[in-house]
Parts: structure tokens; C-alpha cells; sequence
């Protein structure tokens, strides 16, 4: 048995090669079918291959280099965070404004045909949309 540490445990991959994530180390012979200690929650398998670093090559496949789509994100931020505006937008106008600009940085950096990019802006968008109605705005 293996393990990588994580943030909320450790991620255990077992003999047969599945992964589990159990939190604050594992035993040493671990019964997947039992809840884990003090829950009654069973262990989180993760099939091979699908650990942090599997996620990253995924993303890094459909939006390039994350440290390039940052430049792209970030230099939107500066423009927004220096406008006599943003001191005066309430909280969730600043952060759907951020993420509206990571996702546009993943366009203009990966796969611009990426609908679920798009889908994404619009949706942060419509959130803030949605309160200002409620608001009467």
C-alpha cells in the first residue's frame, strides 16, 4: 500500500490498484466495505490514473498552459481592479468579474470552441444579473 499525502487525508491506492482517499492515514488493512472510522461514510475510490496530476493534464489539454491563460486572466484583473468602479461593485459583481475573466483567459489561451466556457461566463453572469433584479436594479 501507498500513499500521497492530500489536504483533507491521504490518498491510498490498495495492491489491486484502486485509490481511496482516507482522511488522517489509513490503517494498515483497510476494508473498503466499512465506513471509515468515526463516520458512516465509506472510502472515496478513485480509479487509477485519476489523481491531481490526471485532472491537470486534462485541463492543460483543453486550456493550454495555466501559468499563459494567467497572463490573459490577470491583465483583465488589472484593468478592472484599477477602474474608479471596482471599489464601489459589491462583492459578488468583483468575483463574478474574476472568474468571467479566468474563463475568458482559458478561451483566448486553449480551445475557444470549448461551449462549456462559454456557458460558464454566462451563467457567472446571470448570477449577478439575477440579485441586481431581486433588487430591483
Amino acid at each position: 500500500m501507498s500513499g500521497n499525502d492530500q489536504e483533507s487525508g491521504i490518498l491510498v491506492a490498495t495492491p489491486d490498484g484502486r485509490f481511496y482517499q482516507w482522511p488522517k492515514g489509513p490503517p494498515e488493512s483497510p476494508d473498503l466495505n466499512l465506513p471509515i472510522p468515526g463516520t458512516t461514510t465509506l472510502p472515496h475510490i478513485f480509479p487509477k490514473g485519476t489523481g491531481v496530476d490526471a485532472t491537470l493534464g486534462e485541463r492543460g489539454k483543453r486550456y493550454g498552459e495555466f501559468k499563459d491563460q494567467a497572463v490573459y486572466a490577470q491583465g483583465m484583473a488589472d484593468i478592472a481592479r484599477s477602474s474608479p468602479n471596482w471599489h464601489t461593485m459589491a462583492p459578488d459583481q468583483k468575483e463574478g468579474l474574476s472568474i468571467i475573466f479566468n474563463k475568458i483567459g482559458r478561451i483566448l489561451n486553449g480551445d475557444p470552441d470549448y461551449s462549456d466556457s462559454w456557458h460558464d461566463i454566462a451563467g457567472y453572469a446571470t448570477l449577478v444579473d439575477k440579485r441586481l433584479k431581486a433588487e430591483g436594479k
